[in-house]
């Protein structure tokens, strides 16, 4: 009988799914991370609308409302909220995977002695599989992180975290800019001038008070 009114009804059929989700929406208040959830539940309720018209049953629609709401939803969205990731959690995870990948340099008075340089580039520093750039006290203090864009970009997007949300929210605990950057500057490598988001902030792991180039 399901599938009979369904064949004889496609027109109706489309209209009641995208309906009923939509009312889904507005009656649980989901975000557009909740699609999923949405998506289903949308066709669950859809389901209740086409038997009910095809004859097969006469059950109160609130009862299934309910329980998606509160047994379902609410407890899931209180999971979610409690396990919510961060930018830095992102940023932390990024370097975190990517530690062996990073040419790191060093501005400090020792480093400077020892090699006569403006700056030097630490031994351990990767210059094979690059995926980010490290510079330390060039500026007393401070430390500039250079990740590549496009690999920020997918990074946050395994995560399940925007990019601009990860741009935004890191800018409350250091200076975040994008441009270009040679990740193997100072190095024998080849010039790899990329897009580059650079997050600047203390050794401390704070925000510059100061505005810096």
């Amino acid at each position: 009988m399901f599938v009979q009114y369904c064949v004889m009804h496609q027109d109706e059929i489309a209209k009641i799914c995208n309906e009923a989700l939509i009312e889904w929406r507005r009656v649980s208040g989901a975000t557009d991370d909740e699609r999923f959830w949405s998506s289903g539940i949308g066709a669950n309720i859809a389901g209740w609308i086409i038997a009910r018209r095809a004859g097969i049953i006469d059950i109160p629609l609130s009862g299934i409302i309910n329980f998606w709401l509160e047994d379902v939803i609410s407890p899931a969205r209180v999971i979610i909220s409690s396990n919510q990731r961060s930018a830095l959690d992102i940023l932390n995870s990024y370097i975190r995977e990517n530690n062996n990948n990073f040419v790191t340099v060093e501005g400090s008075i020792v480093m400077q002695n020892l090699n006569g340089n403006k700056y030097a580039v630490t031994p351990d520093s990767q210059r094979r599989i690059v995926r980010g750039r490290i510079e330390r006290n060039m500026i007393p203090g401070v430390e500039d992180i250079y990740l590549e864009t496009k690999m920020v970009k997918t990074h946050c997007a395994n995560m399940n975290f925007g990019f601009q949300a990860f741009m935004s929210e890191l800018d409350a605990h250091a200076q975040v800019r994008e441009g270009r950057k040679n990740l193997l500057a100072g190095t024998n490598g080849p010039n790899m001038r990329v897009d580059c988001v650079r997050i600047t902030r203390t050794l401390t792991g704070g925000k510059p008070t100061n505005s810096l180039p």
